[in-house]
């Protein structure tokens, strides 16, 4: 007898039902390869299998056959016959190095109730480390759930060994023997149909040394090149659309640069926010209205070392939108900064004569004027030009047409004054503390072409106007970085396909350019005061959800070069062959290249590179490259892959071999003879 079940394939020479809820399979296999040859690269089989629904089922003498080969063997098997998840062993990790000596992981899957489950991994290492991590996770409805994670690694077989780990330019380059992480997660809200409406999010990653995340790789704690680790818990009550109150505290951990105990924490931070709109003139044909609008925020700022204490600041504001037909519109906007400091701690690090930092208080304020026009003209495209072409190229886009675009040039104006105010003697926590004098002008321009698809078959057919107000479609973002180079998303597809239903409309292309000058400054003594700023442009093109550029940089006129700048490249294709390409530059910081490419060579075959450069250094961060081999029935695939990162200094080759229907298993092994297995 043979029951198929999507993927899953049963064999066996007699099926019987024992009773009502008991069966009964004798000489059974149990395999995910749907083989035209009538080949089966793998099966789970056995000479006896009993099995209650919605109960267990215990195979007797079960092998693990690979081409009709036995390579694992067990007389007893327990396997839960549930549609419900289960209590179990998971598969087993284990791996040997010359470094880290024997390592074995068991992970351990506990289910307490349809809500709530735990997943245990207790793990060794015996040259390195010994411990556990505990991941629970819980949800109590659809709109509250928790989950929380916590690691312990006994550090003391390694005697104090970096193991690779560049430690230079780090404030402490220790670690903890007695090693910890905790991260938790938790969301809860009220219903939407409350009156007022209530959320509560925390965020918490907290880590007991600052080279934790470097030397165990657990992106649930953060990622290895972190220079912080922060936790938040944020609680808000929206009162209608008008008012809103939050309360926040914020904690972060240094972890390359800089000492804990200099770090300013935000514990807590309270703040309300309430508008309303005003018409004291009623409804006229210049849109004249008044918004007005007060923020109050109080944070108390705490450290072990140096001045702290708390900071109330209040921030009323007006402004008065207006507009004139369609020709141009504007707003004027008044708004004012009181700010007033309690100290708590008043020692000034550094200074000589023991000053002390006082309590006080300041009221800056501030006016701004913007004004916007645009100009606009629409064009019918002929369906056989370059551009109609190119938005459509690709199996996705082949069943629409570029007919209309909109070309559309927007000059932006803006001012903003703020007059002088001493703010010297006050505490200087963060920018708000800092409000300088200024007399600045923005000005600039952005030109914008929107592309209206109809299908081919209703070309002869009016086209309406595009609206003034666009809501484009998710397109590639073409800043987003490369996904981290780790295997489980060494074949992450990439750039999604995203289709345009016809009748839609979409900016396909866009360019910026932007300048500020400060009269303030261009009338100061001092000479290292620039008035006019870089030249600020940016720069996109996505003609396809499939292709996307963009640009973006700031230009030194003064010196004839970009201080700083980034590109970036986006591609994809009908085969699933993808790159990525993203250059940032930033003038005598970072000239750092990540490149990312994804080729399909056969039906069988993908390969993939993914990498990080420095370009100052003249040498790559970390780089991985990878093969990935699926075989013809589709139950197995294999992938082969090679990783180097600098720091901490790492160089694997890896092994991964995975069967559809029951996980995989993957090996790492380091090049100079040290293996390890994840």
């Amino acid at each position: 007898a043979i029951l198929e079940d999507g993927q899953y394939k049963v064999q066996a020479k007699e099926i019987r039902k024992v009773s009502e809820f008991d069966y009964r399979f004798d000489e059974a296999s149990f395999t995910t390869c749907h083989c035209t040859d009538g080949s089966c690269p793998w099966s789970i089989n056995a000479n006896e299998i009993e099995a209650t629904q919605e109960g267990y089922g215990i195979a007797k003498g079960a092998s693990f056959d690979i081409f009709g080969f036995p390579v694992l063997y067990t007389p007893y098997l327990i396997f839960p016959v549930k549609n419900e998840r289960q209590s179990g062993l998971l598969a087993p990790q284990f791996g040997y190095g010359n470094q880290d000596g024997f390592m074995y992981k068991q992970p351990v899957f506990v289910v307490l109730d349809d809500q709530k489950d735990i997943l245990l991994e207790p793990f060794i290492e015996s040259k390195t480390r010994r411990g556990s991590s505990v991941h629970y996770r819980q949800s109590f409805s659809t709109k509250s759930n928790i989950e929380a994670k916590f690691i312990y690694s006994d550090e003391s077989p390694r005697n104090g060994d970096l193991r690779g780990v560049n430690t230079e330019g780090m404030f402490d380059p220790t670690f903890d023997e007695n090693r910890y992480g905790i991260y938790g997660k938790q969301y809860w809200r009220n219903d939407p149909e409350s009156a007022v409406s209530l959320s509560l999010a925390s965020d918490i990653h907290y880590i007991s040394d600052d080279l934790f995340l470097r030397e165990i790789e657990d992106s649930d704690f953060g990622h290895y090149n972190d220079r912080y680790a922060t936790s938040t818990v944020t609680g808000t009550a929206n009162f209608g659309d008008a008012t809103s109150v939050y309360i926040m505290g914020e904690y972060d951990q240094a972890l390359i640069y800089e000492d804990d105990d200099y770090l300013f924490q935000r514990l807590p931070e309270v703040g309300l926010t309430t508008n309303k709109n005003f018409r004291p003139f009623g409804y006229n044909k210049y849109g004249v209205k008044v918004k007005a609008g007060v923020d109050l925020d109080y944070t108390e700022f705490s450290r072990k070392k140096g001045y702290d204490g708390g900071r109330l600041d209040i921030h009323p504001t007006i402004s008065i939108p207006h507009h004139y037909k369609n020709y141009f519109s504007g707003q004027l906007g008044l708004g004012l900064n009181f700010t007033t400091y309690q100290m708590n701690n008043r020692t000034i690090l550094g200074s000589i004569d023991g000053t002390e930092m006082k309590d006080g208080d300041r009221a800056v304020g501030n006016l701004t004027y913007k004004l916007t026009t645009s100009i606009e003209k629409i064009y019918d495209l002929d369906p056989d030009s370059s551009l109609a072409w190119l938005t459509s190229l690709g199996y996705s886009n082949r069943d629409r047409k570029l007919r209309r675009v909109k070309h559309t040039i927007e000059p932006i104006f803006a001012y903003m004054y703020v007059p002088y105010t001493e703010q010297d003697d006050l505490p200087f926590y963060d920018s708000l503390d800092r409000i300088r004098h200024k007399s600045v002008f923005l000005y600039g321009v952005k030109t914008s072409l929107y592309a209206r698809y109809l299908p081919p078959n209703i070309a002869g057919e009016d086209i309406p106007e595009l609206s003034p107000e666009l809501k484009d479609l998710p397109t590639i973002d073409s800043e987003q970085p490369i996904p981290e180079l780790d295997m489980p998303k060494m074949f992450d597809p990439g750039i999604k396909n995203v289709r345009v239903r016809a009748g839609e409309n979409r900016e396909i292309m866009s360019f910026y350019i932007r300048q500020t000058y400060d009269y303030i400054k261009d009338h100061d003594k001092d000479p290292s005061n620039e008035a006019f700023s870089d030249i600020s442009l940016t720069y996109k093109f996505d003609p396809t959800p499939n292709l996307g550029f963009s640009t973006s940089g700031d230009y030194d006129f003064r010196n004839g070069d970009f201080s700083s700048w980034n590109a970036s490249v986006n591609f994809s294709d009908d085969r699933k062959d993808s790159l990525k390409l993203d250059y940032t530059y930033i003038e005598k910081q970072i000239s750092q290249i990540t490149p990312g490419l994804e080729l399909v060579l056969t039906d069988r075959y993908k390969a993939g590179y993914y990498a990080r450069f420095d370009g100052d250094e003249g040498e790559f961060l970390e780089m991985l490259g990878a093969l990935r081999y699926t075989n013809p029935c589709n139950c197995w695939y294999l992938d082969i892959g090679y990783r180097d990162r600098i720091n901490p200094d790492k160089k694997d080759i890896m092994f991964t071999l995975t069967f559809r229907g029951l996980g995989g298993s993957t090996q790492k092994i380091d090049v100079n003879g040290k293996s390890k297995h994840s």
